[in-house]
């Protein structure tokens, strides 16, 4: 008797064992006919994607997919671009097949070539991790976060590299299944992300000599949220698609974007839109702590000629609130885009180039 249970239960596990191995195996086809599939269906809008290799691993559980120097190029509107790494790992369970994470440290090159200019980077990384998760029953769709550490960008021409201790990004679609299908961003606050970067190592700047050595070589943190609200679609991107979701009220929220800089501390909230020609234009509140010595130091490098420099500091006792005797100010500052011009109160601090869009 017990021989013959042993038996059922011999034949019964390798039964299990078959057919788990058989879905893996399938799963793993699959995973390999879809994604070679999909890079060859880019091709239809200029991108060429290839690797070198394709590797599975994770038996039985997970779906490891690695490859082998991976490189994306892309030609569109007499650019041509390219990224290349050296692999890139993709992995799932099988228990939860929707929740994807992507694994590619190590070196990461880029080429940007414009008609008039080429920019290329290379990036060294310790970690890089990011991460998808579907929610399809609950008022979060869909999440996507990443994060890097010890990153190393090398831009072209710059006699230094600029150095991250730590990047983090995080993505939330809130949206309803919208009735367009080809739109990602339907009405409402759609997209929300959350960004946050630690220790960022400054390169030498001639010009910013003064401010460097004051402030220092090293930002503490950069960190905010954004919300992109009102539905915009991408696929294909047009302007026409631009304009429609400026006609309906788009708008991107600035939440909390604050600036951590030696003595300097910002914090901004405020609201970005287009404006008739496709431009940004926007209003923001900020409170910051040390504005007065950077105007200064600015001033010592040049940056700001004396006039806009002695008007800021004459303007900046309006916006002082509460101020604590024997520490520094903290003061609100009015800023405006408009006109692609970017003001502090009524200064104008900088002029952005136009955007063109394709």
């Amino acid at each position: 008797m017990r021989s013959k249970n042993f038996k059922i239960l011999i034949g019964f596990l390798f039964i299990i064992i078959t057919t788990l191995s058989a879905f893996w195996f399938f799963l793993t086809y699959q995973a390999q006919t879809r994604i070679t599939d999909w890079a060859a269906s880019q091709s239809n809008q200029n991108i060429q994607i290839s690797w070198q290799d394709i590797h599975f691993t994770g038996y039985p559980f997970k779906i490891r997919m690695l490859l082998e120097r991976p490189e994306i190029r892309l030609i569109r509107y007499n650019r041509k671009s390219y990224w290349k790494s050296s692999s890139v790992i993709i992995s799932s369970s099988l228990f939860s097949p929707k929740n994807v994470v992507v694994s590619a440290p190590g070196s990461h090159k880029i080429n940007i070539n414009l008609p008039k200019n080429t920019f290329h980077a290379a990036i060294e990384a310790e970690e890089v991790l990011a991460q998808s998760i579907n929610f399809p029953t609950k008022k979060i769709k869909r999440k996507y976060d990443s994060k890097m550490s010890n990153l190393i960008i090398s831009p072209n021409n710059w006699r230094d590299s600029i150095g991250i201790d730590n990047f983090m990004i995080e993505l939330s679609d809130h949206s309803v299944i919208s009735t367009n299908k080809k739109a990602i961003h339907p009405i409402g606050k759609s997209l929300s992300s959350k960004i946050e970067i630690k220790g960022i190592n400054i390169p030498s700047f001639p010009k910013l000599d003064k401010t460097l050595k004051k402030l220092g070589t090293k930002v503490e943190s950069v960190s905010g949220k954004f919300h992109l609200k009102g539905e915009l679609g991408l696929r294909p991107f047009s302007v026409d698609q631009l304009r429609s979701w400026r006609d309906k009220g788009g708008t991107i929220e600035l939440d909390q974007i604050k600036l951590v800089w030696g003595s300097l501390i910002a914090e901004t909230n405020g609201t970005l839109a287009l404006d008739k020609e496709l431009q940004f234009q926007g209003s923001f509140a900020t409170n910051i702590r040390g504005l007065d010595d950077v105007v200064t130091l600015l001033e010592k490098d040049q940056v700001l000629n004396r006039t806009k420099a002695s008007f800021i500091k004459l303007a900046l006792p309006i916006f002082i609130q509460n101020p604590e005797k024997g520490a520094q100010s903290l003061i609100r500052v009015p800023m405006t885009l408009q006109n692609r011009h970017l003001k502090v109160g009524p200064v104008t601090l900088a002029k952005f180039p136009k955007i063109k869009w394709n």
